[in-house]
C-alpha cells in the first residue's frame, strides 16, 4: 500500500492539509442565526409568505422593550424617562420608527377638523387618574403599549430591514447602552435582532465547549483503555486531525448554523470509534506474535473493510435527512456524511501510517490486567446470551412498552421550549408571553376580489367582521389591521368615546372618514394596505400554546371564514412566520418516515451485497430496530415534542447503531469462513470484537452525555436520548443478535 510504503510523505501531506484547513477556518468560519432557515423550501405557503412580506415587511422585524416601573407607569418621573428614551431611541443604528405610550394620541373632531391630543398627559400628573381609566380600557393600548398589570410600558422599535448578524449586534449593543442611562426597575427585550445576537454568541460558546469536552473525554477513555502514552497520542492526534480537516471543509461550505454545535461530538466519537477498532485489531495481532507488516496488513484487510461499511451506513443514516425540506436539517445530513468519510480516510491512511512508526513495546503492553477483566466480562456476557428463554420474553415485553411510549409522541412544538435555560432571553420571552401579547406572529392577508379594492366599504366591513372573530379567540392578542384607522376616525367624529370605536354605520360616513385617512402619512397606511389597494393586513400575536393547539385555532378560524364571508368580495389567507413554523413541523414528520425508510432500503442492499444471504440481512437489521423504538418511547414517555432537533435522533441512532452490528457480523463471517462451527464463531467474535464494540459504545454514551451541558433543552434532550439508545444498541448486539444468529443462522 502506497501510503504505508511512504509513511513520512503521507504524514507530510496530512500536515499540509491541516495547515490549509486551519487557514480556511481562521478566515472563513462564522456563525449565523436565521429563524427562517427552518422554513420548508418549495412549499406554496412559503411562496405566499415571501410575497406578503415584500408588500408589508417582515412580521418580526422589530424590537420590543418593556421598561418596568417601581410601582405603576403613571408616575411623572418614570414617564419623563420613557419619553426621553423614546426620543433618543430614534437615533439608534438601524432603527426606523419608535413608538411608545408617550407618543400615542387620541383624536377628536372640531370645527377646524380632526385635532390630536395626548392620550397621556405626561406633564400634568393631576390628570393621571382620568388618563389611566381611559388607557386601561383601550384595546389599542393594553397588552401592546402597556402591560396588563400597568407596571411597564412597551417601546416598539421597527428596524430598517432584515438586519445582518453584524448589524443586529451593533443595534443591540447600542440599545443596551441607551437603557443603562436610565434608572428603570428592570427591562425586557424581545425581537429578532436580540435573538440573532444572543444565539450566535451561544453557538460559538457551545461549539468550543463541546470540542474541548469531547477531546478531554476521549483522552481519559483512551488513556484508561490503552495505558500507553504513545497509543493515546496516536488516537488523539488522529481524531483531532479528522476534526480539524472537517472544520476546514465546513468553513468552505458557508456560515455555521444552529445545527453546528453537534458536529464536534459527532466527529470525535465517530472518528474515535474507527480508531479504536483499527488500533485494537493491530495491537491484538502484535500480541499474537505477528510482525508489524503482517499485523497492519491483516488489520487493514479485516477492519479496513468493516469500518468502510460502518462509515457508509453511518453516512446513509445522516443522508436520510436530505429528504427534509428544512434546509438546516438537510444540510446537517449531507455535511455530517462528508465528515464521516473524512474521519474514515484519515484513520485508514494517516493512523495506520503513524502506528507503524512506533515499536511494538511503545504501544502494546504484553500483559495487561484489563485484558483479563474484559475477557471475564465478555465471557459472562456470552453465557448470558445463551439464555434465550429469558432474553426472548424480555425482548417482547420491551417491545410492548416501547409501543405504548411511541403512541404518546406529540408534535405540539412550542417556541419557548427551545430557548436556553436560565438565560435572560428566555426570562424576557416569558415576560412578554404573560404580560404583553407574546411574540409568535399571526398574520392574515385580506385579498380583495374582482374589481373591488381592499378599502371599499363592503370589503372593510368583511375585514372588520374577521377581526372581531379573532378577538373572540382568547389565544389571539394584540390584534391590529387597517380597519383601526377607520374605527379611530369614527371615534374621533363621535366625541372620542370608546363605544364609538367601530366602523361607520353608513357608506356616506365611511367615505367621509376615508378622506381624512387618505391624508395620513404614507408610512401609517403602507404597513397595512398594499400600494395597489388589493391587499390588506391583519396582524396579531398568538400565545405560545404549541403548534398542534395553534393549528386547532387556525382551523376553527378557517371554518368560520368559509361559512361567514363573501368570497366574491374578499378572501382571507393565514400567513406569517408562526404559520411557517408549524408547516416546518409537518414536513419534519413526513421526512422522518421517508428518510428512515430510504436508509433501511439502502443499508439492506449493502448488507445483502456484503453477506449475500437473505437470513443475514434479516439478522443484521432486527437488533437495530430496538434503539429506534427505544428513542421513540423515550420521546413519548418524556412528553418531548417532535421538533427539528429531536427528528435527527432517529437518523443518528440508526446510522451509528448499525456499525457495531456490522463489526460483529463481519468478524462472525470471517470465523465461519475459517471453518469454525456456529457456536465457536459466536464465542470468538464475543471475545475479540466484543471488546472493541463495547469500548466504542462507552465512548458514544459518555460522548453524547456532554450535550447535557447545553443550555438549550432540545440539545440536552438529544444528548440524553442518543446516550441511552446507542448504549442499548450494544445490549442488542451482545444479547439479541447472537440469539437471532442461533435461530436463523444455522445454515
Amino acid at each position: 500500500m502506497f501510503w504505508l510504503k511512504n509513511r513520512w510523505l503521507t504524514i507530510a501531506v496530512f500536515a499540509v492539509l491541516l495547515g490549509l484547513s486551519g487557514f480556511s477556518a481562521y478566515h472563513k468560519v462564522e456563525f449565523s442565526y436565521d429563524f427562517e432557515q427552518f422554513f420548508p423550501k418549495g412549499d406554496p405557503d412559503l411562496e405566499f409568505f415571501y410575497e406578503f412580506r415584500d408588500k408589508f415587511g417582515a412580521d418580526d422585524n422589530f424590537m420590543l422593550i418593556a421598561l418596568e416601573s417601581d410601582k405603576t407607569i403613571f408616575d411623572s418621573l418614570y414617564l419623563a424617562q420613557v419619553a426621553d428614551f423614546t426620543t433618543k431611541a430614534k437615533k439608534l443604528p438601524h432603527a426606523r420608527e419608535v413608538f411608545s405610550i408617550t407618543r400615542f394620541q387620541n383624536f377628536v373632531k372640531t370645527p377646524f377638523g380632526i385635532a390630536p391630543y395626548p392620550a397621556l398627559h405626561i406633564k400634568q400628573p393631576e390628570k393621571y387618574a382620568k388618563d389611566s381609566v381611559r388607557l386601561m380600557n383601550d384595546e389599542r393600548i393594553v397588552g401592546q403599549l402597556i402591560t396588563k398589570d400597568a407596571k411597564s410600558s412597551v417601546v416598539l422599535i421597527s428596524n430598517t430591514g432584515l438586519l445582518s448578524q453584524d448589524e443586529a449586534k451593533e443595534f443591540i449593543v447600542a440599545l443596551e447602552e441607551l437603557i443603562a442611562e436610565y434608572k428603570f426597575k428592570d427591562n425586557h427585550l424581545l425581537g429578532r435582532a436580540n435573538f440573532q445576537k444572543v444565539f450566535v454568541e451561544m453557538q460559538w460558546k457551545e461549539f468550543l465547549l463541546y470540542t474541548i469536552a469531547s477531546l478531554l473525554l476521549v483522552t481519559i477513555v483512551i488513556t484508561i483503555i490503552f495505558r500507553r502514552l504513545w497509543a493515546t497520542f496516536i488516537a488523539l492526534v488522529s481524531v483531532g486531525l479528522s476534526m480539524a480537516l472537517f472544520v476546514g471543509v465546513l468553513s468552505l461550505l458557508g456560515p455555521f448554523d444552529a445545527m453546528t454545535s453537534l458536529y464536534p461530538i459527532l466527529m470525535i466519537i465517530v472518528g474515535m470509534s474507527d480508531v479504536v477498532h483499527i488500533m485494537t485489531k493491530y495491537m491484538h495481532e502484535l500480541k499474537s506474535g505477528s510482525s508489524k507488516k503482517d499485523a497492519i496488513t491483516v488489520t487493514i484487510k479485516e477492519i479496513g473493510l468493516a469500518i468502510l461499511l460502518t462509515s457508509t451506513t453511518t453516512a446513509i443514516g445522516f443522508c436520510s435527512l436530505i429528504t427534509s425540506k428544512v434546509p438546516p436539517i438537510k444540510g446537517f445530513g449531507w455535511k455530517a456524511s462528508i465528515g464521516v468519510f473524512i474521519a474514515y480516510l484519515t484513520i485508514l491512511i494517516f493512523t495506520t501510517a503513524l502506528m507503524t512508526l512506533f515499536k511494538k513495546e511503545q504501544i502494546v503492553r504484553d500483559k495487561e490486567a484489563n485484558d483479563n477483566i474484559w475477557f471475564r466480562v465478555l465471557h459472562w456476557a456470552y453465557g448470558l446470551s445463551l439464555k434465550h428463554k429469558i432474553i426472548a420474553p424480555i425482548s417482547v415485553a420491551l417491545l410492548l412498552i416501547f409501543a405504548i411510549g411511541i403512541s404518546q409522541i406529540n408534535t405540539n412544538v412550542q417556541l419557548g421550549a427551545g430557548l436556553p435555560k436560565n438565560h435572560k432571553i428566555t426570562e424576557d420571552f416569558h415576560y412578554f408571553e404573560n404580560e404583553v401579547g407574546g411574540f409568535r406572529p399571526f398574520e392574515v392577508a385580506a385579498i380583495a376580489q374582482g374589481d373591488n379594492l381592499i378599502t371599499d366599504y363592503e370589503v372593510v366591513k368583511q375585514v372588520d367582521a374577521m377581526e372581531r372573530r379573532l378577538r373572540e379567540q382568547p389565544e389571539i392578542e394584540s390584534i391590529n389591521s387597517y380597519t383601526t384607522l377607520y374605527k379611530t376616525v369614527n371615534r374621533a367624529f363621535n366625541g372620542d368615546l370608546s363605544k364609538n370605536y367601530k366602523i361607520a354605520q353608513t357608506e356616506k360616513e365611511f367615505k367621509e372618514h376615508s378622506k381624512f385617512i387618505s391624508r395620513a402619512p404614507a408610512n401609517t397606511i403602507n404597513v397595512m394596505v398594499s400600494e395597489d389597494k388589493k391587499y390588506g393586513r391583519i396582524s396579531a400575536k398568538v400565545k405560545d400554546l404549541g403548534s398542534d393547539k395553534v393549528d386547532a385555532v387556525t382551523n376553527d378560524i378557517n371554518d368560520w371564514v368559509a361559512k361567514n364571508t363573501d368570497t366574491s368580495l374578499v378572501i382571507f389567507n393565514q400567513t406569517g412566520t408562526g404559520i411557517m413554523f408549524d408547516k416546518n413541523n409537518e414536513y419534519l414528520r413526513e421526512s422522518l418516515i421517508s428518510g428512515l425508510g430510504l436508509a433501511f432500503i439502502v443499508i439492506s442492499i449493502l448488507m445483502a451485497l456484503l453477506f449475500r444471504n437473505a437470513r443475514m440481512l434479516i439478522i443484521s437489521l432486527i437488533p437495530n430496530v430496538f434503539p429506534l423504538l427505544l428513542a421513540g418511547a423515550i420521546i413519548g414517555f418524556a412528553g418531548i415534542a417532535l421538533d427539528a432537533p429531536t427528528s435527527i435522533i432517529f437518523a443518528i441512532a440508526f446510522g451509528i447503531a448499525v456499525d457495531d452490528t456490522i463489526h460483529f457480523l463481519s468478524k462472525y463471517k470471517i470465523n465461519r469462513d475459517k471453518g469454525m462451527d456456529m457456536e465457536k464463531a459466536i464465542y470468538n467474535t464475543f471475545i475479540e470484537t466484543g471488546k472493541a464494540i463495547s469500548i466504542t459504545s462507552i465512548i458514544l454514551f459518555f460522548g453524547f452525555l456532554i450535550l447535557f451541558t447545553s443550555a438549550y433543552p432540545p440539545t440536552f434532550q438529544v444528548g440524553m436520548m442518543l446516550s441511552v439508545t446507542l448504549f442499548s444498541a450494544l445490549i442488542g448486539d451482545l444479547m439479541i443478535l447472537p440469539m437471532i444468529l442461533r435461530w436463523l443462522g444455522k445454515k
